[in-house]
């Protein structure tokens, strides 16, 4: 579940390290597929924990949100971060 101010996610309790609380910062790097250009696109979001909740058996119902985003300078590769 993604919109523009955050995502919501299922991750299985497990994966989640025992320092991840509500507001904990995040980066998320998520490639989705640009149908125009036939091709997978990076999208870099910094954000923080809102919300840990007791999902289906077994996971954790995480959500962020975002703060920031960033793009790849295609000369250095480094991240340039604008703030949301």
């Amino acid at each position: 579940n993604i919109s523009g101010g955050g995502l919501g996610l299922s991750v299985l309790n497990r994966l989640i390290p025992d320092t991840c609380t509500v507001s904990t910062p995040v980066v998320i790097n998520l490639f989705m597929f640009n149908f125009r250009e036939k091709t997978f696109k990076p999208y870099w979001y910094a954000g923080e924990v809102r919300t840990l909740e007791e999902g289906r058996p077994g996971f954790t119902r995480m959500g962020i949100e975002f703060t920031a985003t960033a793009s790849a300078d295609r000369n250095t590769g480094r991240l340039d971060w604008i703030n949301l």
